[in-house]
């Protein structure tokens, strides 16, 4: 039987979306929170283990690509979605704008690499 994880955010903060690691030989999961920032977890050490901070507003959701380890998309209020690589946390690594409003959400083709042509 599974048991519960419990983060232990900062008091006050929303979280807006949460995405569990596609690879099952890890324990990590991405929370997107109103604080305008995606944590990396560690379920079996129960805590963050980097934060991603390029966001200037809301992040409604973080997903992790199905296909590329340590690779996920983040969306935001800020009219943003943002590709990252875990190993590189101090910015994003591509910047998509493309709507005059908040991205809610967004998700990865499954059958595809994932590769964006640059």
């Amino acid at each position: 039987m599974a048991s519960l994880f419990h983060c232990n955010a900062s008091p006050g903060v929303r979280v807006a979306g949460v995405d569990w690691s596609k690879d099952r030989r890890t324990s990590l999961v991405l929370s997107a929170s109103w604080d305008t920032t995606v944590k990396l977890w560690d379920i079996t050490r129960n805590s963050s283990l980097v934060t991603f901070h390029d966001h200037n507003n809301i992040v409604y959701s973080a997903i992790w690509s199905p296909r590329i380890p340590g690779c996920f998309a983040s969306t935001s209020g800020d009219t943003t979605l943002r590709i990252w690589d875990i190993r590189k946390p101090d910015s994003s690594t591509l910047v998509i704008h493309g709507h005059p409003t908040e991205i809610l959400t967004c998700d990865w083709s499954k059958y595809d690499k994932g590769e964006i042509p640059r």
